[in-house]
Formats: C-alpha cells, structure tokens, sequence
C-alpha cells in the first residue's frame, strides 16, 4: 500500500486517470449486475441497496473523520460516489421492472419513451415544488456552503451533487437500455461507457472544487524567540 501511495503521489494525472477507469468500469458492472440481480431475484437487489448504502456511509465517516493519505483519500471518494451511482442505478432498474408500459421492441423512439416514462412522469410534480420553494431552497443550499457549517455542509452539499448526477446517470442507463433492445449494440455500449466516464470526471472536478473552495486553511505555527 505504501508503494501504491507513493506512486500516486509522484504520478497525480496517472492516479487520476486510473481512477477514472475503474470508476467507469464499476458502473459498467453496476449497470449490468443490477439488471441481471432485478431479474434473477428481486428481493436480492434489495438486499445489495442495504449493502451499498453501509458501505457509503462508512466510505464517507471514514474519509472525514480520519486524516488519511493521499492514495486512501481517493480510495474513499471512489467508494462513496461509486457506492451512490450503484443504489441509484439500482432503483432506476427497481421502477423499470415495475413499468406498467410494456416495452416495444421496434426501433422507434416510442421505446425510450416507455422506458423513461416510469420515472418522469413526476416531473410535473416536482417542477411546481422546485418553483415554490425556489428561494428556501437557494437559501438552504447557501448555509450548507458556508464555512459555519464547516465539515457537515460540505458532506450535504458534496451528497446533493451526487444524487443529481445519479439521476443522469439513470437516464444514460436507460437510454443504453433503449439503445440495446432496439438492436443498437455498438452504441448502447458507447452511450454507457462514454456516460458514466463523463458522470464520473464531472463529479470529481465538482466534489474538488467543493472541498477547495471550503477548506479550511492550514495554519502554521512559528516559534517567535
């Protein structure tokens, strides 16, 4: 472990890019394992959900709770943004099996429409909330960024970010879902890949740019004779 360190430590745009991979390829089988689980055994997916969610949370108090090196600091955010990714992943397959709709097999964009109709058609719903409420939320998004909130914001804030990018990454599932049955492989494939890669270099940048932007500075002690 302590090469592995520092190794990340000397190459950062390897480490990065490394991470990068296996976080697409987590996906990937996160995509995959859900759907065959849903189907083998619905109550197992349920059971995975329970798992994962022990695991983020833990991922996430061990990662601010600890002071840890560098490599151990990246093994915990992979862990709970990946973590987040597989429960969401996971409930997008949960509403795609319980979908009253049947699902036309015909290349035709009626398939994508039966596919993401389970989970859109609350949109409505939740445009009239988000128009409400526009201000309490602006103002609650505004005290957990701020420095009083100190570590427990930036963890609220830092899980926001996340479920909003689990969301697209449901709707990128279900269009390679889409993709798929209409007998577009090559590009199923691609959208999934290309997806969840870009899902995961935007909340990298997003989740660095937060603990940047509030971290709290370093202060230095000097022995004044």
């Amino acid at each position: 472990m302590n090469v592995v360190a520092s190794f990340a430590k000397e190459h950062n745009r390897i480490a990065i890019s490394l991470i990068i991979i296996l976080s697409t390829l987590l996906s990937t089988f996160a995509f995959v394992a859900g759907m065959i689980w849903s189907m083998m055994n619905y109550s197992l997916s349920k059971y995975l959900i329970v798992v994962v969610s022990i695991v983020m949370l833990f991922s996430a108090f061990y990662y601010y709770k600890y002071s840890l090196g560098y490599f151990q600091k990246k093994i915990a955010i992979f862990i709970l943004y990946q973590g987040t990714i597989i429960l969401f992943f996971n409930g997008g397959f949960e509403q795609m099996q319980n979908a009253e709709t049947p699902i036309n097999t015909k290349k035709s964009p009626v398939l994508l429409a039966s596919i993401a109709h389970p989970i859109l058609q609350d949109t409505p719903f939740l445009r009239k909330i988000l128009k409400k409420h526009k201000k309490s939320i602006r103002i609650i998004i505004q005290k957990i960024a701020s420095k009083k909130w100190g570590i427990f914001g930036r963890t609220l804030l830092m899980i926001l970010v996340l479920i909003v990018l689990a969301g697209l990454g449901i709707l990128l599932a279900m269009l390679s879902c889409s993709l798929l049955c209409a007998g577009y492989g090559v590009a199923s494939v691609a959208v999934l890949l290309g997806g969840a890669g870009l899902i995961t270099w935007l909340g990298i940048i997003i989740i660095k740019a937060i603990w940047k932007k509030y971290r709290k500075p370093k202060v230095i002690s000097q022995n004044i004779q």
